[in-house]
């Protein structure tokens, strides 16, 4: 079933355009863009900075502070891609690794502070970018996502909490087609934290059969499915005339992997959204095909 919240919206293929020089410069806007706590610096992608101490002037002087080896990377082994973009929270950096190892490092000296190893046994790797923060009082959360799984790690120990979802993880196959032992489902680019909620694309396969890439908020505490957006539209839904009235069954993408933005304040989410599958073929499915690009 798919459920709903109040004041949330979804907004697809927005382009944001921000002219900087337009903008009058006041200390409370430059105080905005002082931390760097979630992926692209911030809920809203901004991927800016306003701190000065490194500048024009001084950056050719930089010398190396700190390296830090991940430990699940060793020396004569085939190299391995890390697309993380580490984010920072009161001096601890959490970054993670090619293969989707989650770290703590304290940012002053580079000292690890915990690791965890979040794949499971048989759980396809994939390109990660990713960790998020959340934090309700003293219960401080690092989401992220390995294989088709969904986890919570406490920020503070760097263990899996049991709680969330099923032994602290939820299945991101299940709830999109009826087998999901059949479909793969993982996460690229991080969810976007939204209050208690964190709000998920997916990463998916561009040929025929290949899953729908709903948007999905779960509960940041406990792992419960709120509400699910249906990028394919279900019989009733706005976009269904769009489609064969069977298409929400068998046809696949339409989904979001290149990351999200936020506005708090308005309880909206910006993203955009990729093609149909088969890509590259779609006689088997007549018509505009909202919500796809």
């Amino acid at each position: 079933m798919q459920k709903h919240t109040k004041h949330f919206s979804i907004v697809f293929a927005v382009i944001l355009l921000l002219f900087a020089g337009c903008q009058s410069g006041n200390e409370s806007d430059q105080k905005t863009y002082q931390s760097w706590s979630a992926y692209k610096g911030d809920e809203h992608s901004s991927s800016y900075s306003s701190l000065d101490q490194i500048n024009l002037s001084n950056v050719s002087q930089l010398e190396n502070a700190w390296t830090f080896q991940m430990s699940d990377i060793r020396d004569g082994e085939d190299p391995v891609s890390s697309q993380s973009n580490p984010i920072i929270i009161d001096g601890v950096m959490y970054a993670n690794s090619g293969k989707q190892t989650v770290y703590a490092i304290d940012a002053v000296t580079g000292e690890e502070i915990w690791s965890c190893k979040t794949l499971e046994e048989g759980q396809p790797s994939a390109a990660s970018r990713e960790v998020s923060y959340w934090e309700s009082g003293d219960d401080q959360r690092i989401l992220y996502s390995a294989g088709n799984s969904l986890l919570a790690i406490d920020a503070k120990t760097g263990k899996i909490i049991p709680s969330f979802g099923t032994n602290g993880r939820v299945n991101l196959n299940e709830g999109v087609r009826d087998e999901p032992e059949n479909i793969s489902v993982t996460l690229t680019t991080p969810g976007r934290i939204f209050k208690d909620l964190i709000i998920i694309g997916s990463r998916l396969p561009d040929f025929y059969g290949a899953p729908p890439g709903y948007i999905r908020a779960y509960h940041c505490k406990t792992g419960e499915l709120v509400w699910t957006f249906h990028t394919i539209p279900h019989p009733g839904e706005p976009g269904y005339e769009t489609w064969p009235p069977d298409a929400y069954k068998y046809a696949g993408g339409v989904n979001c992997w290149a990351g999200m933005s936020i506005d708090s304040e308005r309880g909206m989410v910006f993203l955009a959204l990729g093609s149909p599958s088969y890509d590259f073929y779609g006689a088997d499915r007549i018509g505009e095909n909202l919500y796809g690009s």
